[in-house]
């Protein structure tokens, strides 16, 4: 590292020691001792840090599937990024190879699918049952109470959807005690296949948390920002419209 100094002196052309190296003062002809003038560079000996260690840690981009154990570490439910197509089939007929999507009321129809079923497990006795519903009658009254109370909604979910009424256990008897089965080891769902089509005809999304919500609207890009009631009313409406693109599903 050299270093350009700038000082007064009043010798001419004398060695003067600086910092432990000698250099040459430039003789100055001018008898005004008050002139500055300059030293050659000085070679201040160079300062390097120590070698860098190179230690055993290996840094290296996760693949899709370690990403999605990291997030389901964290969510405590995998999250999928929005274009992930996974290589297996959907578990449910009527549900799309995309995350969050449904097929439509005609595609389903046409292809002899009338009865919709999901899994429901008592909070008291844990005992799991399955329930089959019909799609045309229970879609049907879906799109009637759309129609009736939308415009009383105010792009907000109504009680009744928030905190729904559920079935009564058909083993213990007890009364609002039979929900959904949203994740489970065994039948492996996830909130990547959540059986959505049944949690709409049993009016069943408000058993979903608000993280579970935020990820149906991730994939389905709508935005997801506010409360519970407000993001739970845009997932009723765009599940509605996936089933009928034509109905009055529009905000």
């Amino acid at each position: 590292m050299a270093i350009l100094l700038e000082m007064d002196v009043d010798n001419n052309g004398e060695e003067e020691e600086i910092i432990g190296t000698s250099r040459t003062v430039v003789n100055n002809n001018n008898n005004n001792s008050n002139n500055p003038i300059l030293l050659n560079l000085i070679d201040f000996p160079t300062i390097t840090s120590p070698p860098f260690q190179q230690n055993n840690y290996h840094y290296k981009p996760l693949s899709e599937e370690e990403e999605i154990k990291l997030t389901t570490l964290t969510l405590g439910f995998p999250c999928y990024h929005k274009d992930f197509i996974p290589d297996s089939h959907p578990l449910y007929p009527w549900a799309k190879v995309q995350p969050g999507k449904v097929h439509s009321l005609e595609y389903l129809l046409a292809n002899r699918i009338f009865d919709i079923k999901g899994q429901l497990k008592c909070t008291d006795c844990k005992y799991e049952y399955e329930m089959r519903l019909d799609l045309v009658r229970e879609f049907n009254k879906v799109r009637r109470f759309i129609e009736m109370n939308k415009d009383n909604m105010y792009d907000r979910a109504p009680a009744i959807w928030k905190h729904p009424p559920y079935p009564t256990c058909p083993m213990c008897k007890h009364e609002n005690s039979a929900r959904p089965v949203l994740t489970d080891d065994h039948l492996k769902t996830d909130c990547y296949n959540f059986n959505w089509l049944f949690l709409l005809l049993t009016q069943f999304l408000g058993s979903c948390t608000l993280s579970h919500l935020k990820v149906y609207c991730m994939y389905n890009e709508i935005h997801r920002t506010g409360a519970k009631d407000r993001v739970l009313y845009l997932a009723y409406l765009n599940l509605c419209k996936q089933l009928d693109p034509s109905g009055p599903f529009d905000r």
